[in-house]
């Protein structure tokens, strides 16, 4: 993937599941359901969290570029094309985020060049493209929100949605996602992921640069995002994918903090899953 850095995930083997948080904490997992992908030729971007569907981004080795719908209960819903990669194997996707255009697109980055393109995600239509310095690789914006951020190298820029800076800071990882609502607390906020092994993290940072929260967390290279809740009483939630073997990976659904939980999932469920 270029100078992509790999990313993190919030759940991961068994031997990892007393580390995480307990059900109903920041960090916890609501729910899961597995998503059959192929690696080769599939490689899997992400995940991005629409209003109707939680998407899977992927592309393969013909350069086909795709999404695979989900409805959030781990329906199969069918899938859209995106057409080829726009810039060939060498400049590849990273990630994907809310757009800018509102609901049903999608705007995916691409590696360090500050590119940045838009699609519907019922069409698969390239609706925009462009290319903004400072360059970027990682993107994230809150739906109807004011400013984009975008990441590189440790730096997250937040962005007016001209596209003038408003202000830099460095953080502990890499850019993942941007959400309203987190613990209870209302504002901008940003996920930045970062950490190996048993340091592993989840940082929560205002939109001006201040650490508020941190969770644990387990390695993946999936980049995420953050959309409405299944089922909606747990507000904003936080959508994570992994990779768990050559045919076939998890989405996780991952608590912040946005509402009550109501129907707590199994952690016997979630162990069962990596034994």
């Amino acid at each position: 993937m270029g100078k992509r850095l790999m990313r993190l995930i919030t759940v991961g083997a068994a031997l990892a599941v007393t580390a995480l948080p307990a059900y109903g904490e920041v960090g916890s997992v609501i729910s899961s359901f597995r998503v059959d992908v192929y690696y080769p030729p599939e490689m899997t971007v992400g995940v991005y969290r629409g209003a109707d569907y939680v998407y899977i981004v992927t592309y393969d080795y013909g350069e086909n570029f795709y999404l695979i719908a989900y409805t959030p209960d781990g329906t199969k819903a069918g899938w859209t094309g995106l057409g080829y990669l726009p810039f060939g194997p060498g400049i590849l996707p990273t990630g994907a985020d809310h757009s800018v255009f509102g609901t049903g697109y999608v705007s995916i980055p691409f590696d360090t060049f500050g590119y940045l393109l838009t699609y519907s995600t019922s069409t698969g239509f390239l609706v925009e493209s462009i290319e903004r310095e400072p360059y970027f690789d990682e993107y994230a914006f809150i739906p109807g929100g004011r400013c984009i951020y975008v990441g590189l190298n440790h730096v997250v820029y937040r962005m007016t949605r001209a596209w003038s800076i408003v202000n830099s800071f460095a953080v502990e990882g890499i850019l993942s996602a941007a959400t309203e609502y987190f613990n209870g607390g209302h504002g901008q906020y940003i996920i930045v992921e970062g950490g190996y092994g048993s340091t592993a993290a989840a940082y929560i940072y205002t939109g001006a640069g201040s650490l508020v929260s941190t969770f644990p967390v387990m390695y993946s290279d999936k980049d995420a995002t953050c959309g409405p809740g299944y089922p909606p009483s747990y507000g904003t939630t936080y959508w994570r994918f992994i990779k768990t073997a050559p045919d076939h990976g998890w989405c996780y659904q991952i608590d912040l903090g946005g509402a009550t939980a109501v129907a707590p999932a199994s952690l016997g469920k979630v162990k069962a899953l990596f034994r």
